[in-house]
């Protein structure tokens, strides 16, 4: 597979946002399983963005949560911002499926082996605000 310049070890790029880079979270554990990371500065909390940074990332929250709903057509969507583990501030935006080993409970280490790139380049593709005019094609 072919990298891209912005792939890490935590994911593969899909877009620069208004203030934030998407990325499909290696570890999927759920069908599109994605990271959304505030990429303006190293801010370590939502409290430290000024107004207009926080409205502009949750702007990109609801708009990447669009793009990977049209691309994988989850029954419901998970958010989650903790920062124990790496405390940059990012969310995970998690699509869940009824038929998650996990369906209707916290989604821990349990879920499902994907092709990573074949969703990253779905997602980019996606014709839904920012990532249509920001994305990068592999």
């Amino acid at each position: 597979m072919k990298q891209h310049p912005k792939d890490n070890d935590d994911g593969l790029f899909i877009a620069e946002m208004s203030i934030s880079t998407l990325l499909l979270y290696r570890e999927q554990r759920f069908h599109g399983y994605c990271l959304l990371s505030f990429s303006a500065w190293d801010a370590t909390s939502l409290e430290s963005l000024s107004d207009t940074e926080y409205s502009q990332f949750m702007t990109d929250v609801r708009t990447a949560s669009k793009a990977i709903r049209i691309t994988c057509n989850p029954d419901h969507m998970n958010y989650e911002l903790l920062g124990n583990s790496n405390p940059h501030l990012h969310w995970h935006i998690v699509p869940r499926y009824k038929t998650d080993p996990r369906w209707g409970q916290p989604f821990g280490k349990a879920g499902l082996a994907t092709n990573l790139k074949s969703i990253a380049i779905r997602c980019r593709n996606v014709n839904t605000g920012c990532l249509s005019n920001r994305s990068v094609p592999i």
